[in-house]
């Protein structure tokens, strides 16, 4: 004590008070992606072609991009999937794989779905595919 009657050490801040100030987990700020421009197949008829359009934008770095066309089991006819760690992605980098003149006779789901850092969001289309 000072002849004063104050305290010369300095007032220490609890260890965990310090901690979880500093080095606490910042609050998320929530995704914003978004798919635009995009094209979805018509009814179509055995062997008929389609092109896969799109633009997916996020606020987070866009990890995955899927396409595919699944028939009435579950099971994918086609797809393809892209990294592309950027915020930015034109889903018709992935047209030239999906292969719409290949699909079977049936009712089919068309896919479109996409990953960034924060959460997943699709987009799900029901077509038919006829035979001639």
């Amino acid at each position: 004590m000072t002849p004063d009657g104050e305290d010369p050490t300095p007032s220490l801040e609890p260890l965990d008070d310090w901690y979880n100030r500093y080095y606490s987990t910042p609050v998320s700020v929530p995704s914003t992606m978004y798919f635009k421009d995009y094209s979805l197949p018509p009814n179509q008829y055995v062997g008929a072609i389609f092109g896969v359009r799109g633009i997916v934008e996020s606020n987070y770095e866009i990890l995955m991009v899927t396409v595919a066309v699944y028939n009435d089991r579950g099971i994918a006819e086609t797809s393809s999937t892209a990294y592309p760690f950027a915020y930015v992605y034109d889903i018709r980098n992935l047209d030239y794989d999906i292969l719409f003149d290949k699909l079977t006779p049936g009712i089919k789901k068309y896919i479109i779905e996409a990953t960034d850092e924060m959460e997943t969001k699709y987009i799900l289309h029901e077509f038919w595919v006829n035979s001639r």
